[in-house]
């Protein structure tokens, strides 16, 4: 009934411990990119968005610098968190940094087009926020980051990968746990990267048609 995998040096805890870390990660990377991301609709309100939309580049300039000040806000409470997980409980962070800070621009790259998406299909500040709460809870549900995958049934632990969630925390624990190569990760990385690359498209399609 049960299967047995040994990894070196690596105790019990100290696994639990970076499952935890990676999946607080992208939870509040998530919610934090929505509240930076409101600024859009804030913007459209206060007619700021007009002024901007008069220009020959439109909203595309504000729209790439929102998405990288994402990227960057989700970098740094990554460090915050994982830098409590390396002082109180010896998670190999500093002996993975390079690995552990491109698995965190990937998940800021997700969290940032996703709720840039999000937020361009909503006309309200109530709207977005009520949309992205139950979407992004769904996901962290089914994703792990709520209960740990390993306690869900398999069907349950295959639609995981169906979320940036168990990517990106299978992601830091094949990283910083298990020792795994950087090759390996390549999968996980390339689906966080589209997924926010692609949300990001979205929110350029709809600032496009609200400039017609």
């Amino acid at each position: 009934l049960f299967a047995t995998e040994a990894i070196s040096g690596a105790g019990k805890s100290r696994g639990a411990i970076t499952y935890y870390a990676g999946a607080v990660t992208i939870l509040f990377a998530l919610f934090s990119a929505v509240n930076a991301a409101m600024t859009l609709i804030e913007e459209r309100r206060a007619g700021v968005a007009d002024r901007i939309l008069a220009g020959a580049a439109g909203m595309a300039p504000a729209l790439n610098c929102k998405f990288l000040f994402i990227v960057l806000q989700t970098v740094g409470q990554a460090a915050a968190i994982f830098l409590v997980a390396q002082i109180l409980y010896d998670t190999q962070v500093r002996s993975h940094f390079l690995p552990w800070l491109a698995t965190s621009l990937c998940v800021g790259v997700c969290a940032a087009g996703l709720a840039l998406g999000v937020v361009a299909l909503t006309r309200s500040r109530d709207q977005a926020l009520w949309v992205s709460t139950f979407l992004f809870l769904v996901l962290a549900a089914v994703g792990g980051s709520l209960t740990p995958r390993f306690l869900m049934p398999p069907w349950l632990q295959d639609l995981g990968f169906f979320t940036p969630h168990a990517w990106a925390i299978d992601a830091y624990q094949a990283l910083l746990w298990r020792d795994a190569e950087w090759t390996s990760q390549f999968g996980a990385w390339g689906v966080l990267v589209g997924t926010g690359l692609a949300g990001l498209l979205l929110a350029h399609v709809m600032a496009r048609r609200v400039r017609r």
